[in-house]
């Protein structure tokens, strides 16, 4: 009997501090509808800024979405926030760099060195939670499975024998 309670409460537990993901996405769609929809984009960027603030894990396009309203309100701390918060989860200076419209804010392009600075400080809390082990399964998966599609290093004739 003991375990059965035991188990029950670890079960209990481990519930209560799991992220609802669900809501997450629902007030996501809360703040594209007051930015898009109704054209309230200081009260979208702030809708963002509190989800993100619940999470630890938010998607880093998300992020992107709210840093180029921040952009387009010229809202430099909002978008210093929203940098702050997409370079923990995995976004790069390089990556900004790729996306025209924010490379050549100038808010952007004045920020460099600080973003730079803040993905520096941010990078190892991305590494830490990345599961290394399974990324690694999956990409082999993915290359032999890829490998075995294509044919990739077997001659004619060994590609029609293996199918």
């Amino acid at each position: 009997m003991p375990i059965k309670l035991l188990l029950c409460l670890l079960c209990f537990v481990h519930a209560t501090y799991a992220q609802d993901y669900i809501k997450y996405h629902q007030t996501i769609m809360r703040a594209e509808e007051q930015a898009y929809v109704k054209q309230r984009i200081p009260e979208a960027l702030k809708t963002y800024k509190q989800l993100f603030s619940q999470y630890d894990f938010v998607f880093v396009h998300d992020c992107v979405d709210a840093m180029q309203l921040a952009l387009y309100v010229n809202d430099e701390k909002s978008f210093m926030v929203l940098v702050d918060k997409a370079t923990q989860n995995g976004l790069l200076p390089r990556h900004m760099n790729m996306m025209r419209y924010i490379a050549r804010h100038p808010i952007y392009i004045k920020n460099k060195d600080s973003i730079v600075n803040i993905t520096r400080r941010n990078r190892p809390h991305y590494l830490k939670r990345l599961d290394t082990a399974a990324i690694k399964t999956m990409y082999s998966l993915f290359i032999h499975d890829q490998n075995e599609k294509n044919g990739v290093g077997l001659t004619e004739t060994e590609f029609r024998r293996q199918y």
